[in-house]
């Protein structure tokens, strides 16, 4: 199927952040007394909401300032963070044909820093205020590109963004290489998995 746009999840799809999200996690265990959390299938059979609800026991009021402050101790090792292997060269293949746009719940600067370090160039960026849903995010997003849901797909390694797509009927791809295991993001019937970033491109095109 011909796509006009593909829209991507940034974090654990473009950017291999997990592990240094973890760490800065970890970082502040001590401040929000909770357990240091490993990276292992539990956690990553997991979507956001119950880790900081479960793992990290957090109340509801203090979720933006705790994510606020590991952002702040991400920013400090950002040049660290890497693309996953073969992203780059998709990317630049999309671009000459297709329309492409990231919708991430991270800051702007951050992603836009991480790009230019690896030398990536998307314009298009549009960052959700909501932590659990890009509904509003992707609304505007398809408005202000005059897009239809049936000429998108959306790429991404999260059970949140798979639920919110359902709910707009908006076609996903879910690829294997990112934080929540391909095992669980099937329970949320993506219209496509990905296992190696070259394989978009026979989606797409």
């Amino acid at each position: 199927m011909k796509f006009k746009s593909v829209i991507l999840d940034f974090d654990g799809t473009i950017a291999d952040v997990v592990e240094l999200a973890v760490k800065c996690t970890n970082q502040l265990s001590r401040k929000y007394k909770f357990e240091k959390i490993k990276l292992n299938t539990n956690l990553r059979n997991k979507e956001l909401r119950k880790i900081l609800r479960e793992n990290l026991q957090l109340r509801f009021y203090k979720i933006p300032r705790f994510l606020k402050e590991v952002k702040q101790l991400f920013r400090k090792e950002i040049s660290t963070v890497k693309i996953f292997p073969g992203i780059k060269s998709v990317l630049k293949n999309l671009n000459k044909s297709t329309k492409i746009i990231i919708l991430t719940s991270n800051d702007k600067d951050i992603v836009e820093s991480i790009l230019k370090h690896n030398k990536i160039i998307i314009p298009q960026i549009y960052t959700s205020k909501s932590l659990f849903s890009k509904k509003s995010s992707l609304k505007k997003c398809l408005k202000e590109h005059n897009l239809k849901k049936s000429q998108v797909v959306y790429v991404t390694d999260e059970i949140r963004d798979l639920k919110t797509c359902n709910k707009m009927n908006i076609k996903t791809a879910a690829v294997s290489w990112g934080f929540n295991t391909i095992e669980s993001l099937k329970r949320y019937n993506p219209n496509y998995i990905i296992n190696k970033p070259k394989d978009l491109l026979k989606l797409i095109k």
